[in-house]
């Protein structure tokens, strides 16, 4: 049992120094990491910052503020959404912008972008109780599946449960501020399915 929990606390002492290694390369002293079985959303803490209006294929211009969110995707690329902005891009596994993924436009609003599974996203903003889905392809790109209204306002986290008993969903739970969850399938439309 020693060599076993000696092996976890080494573990997380590597992911912690390679986390705070790559988080003080963007001069961000410390930063809340959520652990989901695909990957980490990173929520950043206040710093002065303005991110640039447009995006090309070279280095990332990823110098995160309060608010702004990271995702690990699929093939190693990860999600920048710049809050404050309304701007998103996406990087490679080396983290350089990929061609066009540039995206202005997006809301200022939302809260939580969580990996469905690494070739599918959900934006949620709480404000609106808006929900978007998005595919991710091989490239980067992210393409329209399925949007919601009407949703509750204190969304807190979403999380991962597993698949459906014949693999054909997701299993995804959503709990609220106050504790409450609830399960859902979502299929491979994006569309959430009671569960």
């Amino acid at each position: 049992m020693k060599k076993f929990t000696t092996g976890i606390a080494l573990a997380a002492s590597i992911l912690s120094a390679t986390l705070a290694g790559i988080i003080s390369n963007q001069s961000v002293a410390q930063a809340e990491c959520y652990w989901y079985s695909l990957g980490c959303s990173i929520r950043v803490p206040k710093i002065p910052h303005n991110p640039p209006t447009q995006f090309q294929g070279g280095p990332a211009p990823f110098s995160p503020q309060e608010g702004d969110i990271s995702l690990p995707i699929r093939d190693g690329m990860i999600i920048h959404y710049f809050r404050n902005k309304g701007q998103g891009i996406v990087t490679n596994p080396r983290g350089y912008a990929i061609q066009n993924s540039g995206v202005n436009g997006w809301r200022s609003t939302w809260n939580i972008i969580f990996a469905i599974r690494p070739d599918m996203v959900i934006f949620y903003d709480a404000a609106g109780g808006h929900s978007d889905i998005y595919s991710v392809d091989g490239r980067g790109a992210l393409h329209d599946l399925y949007h919601y209204d009407g949703w509750k306002h204190d969304i807190a986290r979403f999380s991962l449960e597993g698949t459906t008993a014949n693999g054909s969903a997701v299993v995804v739970r959503i709990t609220g501020n106050d504790g409450h969850s609830g399960l859902y399938a979502v299929d491979n439309k994006g569309i959430f399915h009671d569960y």
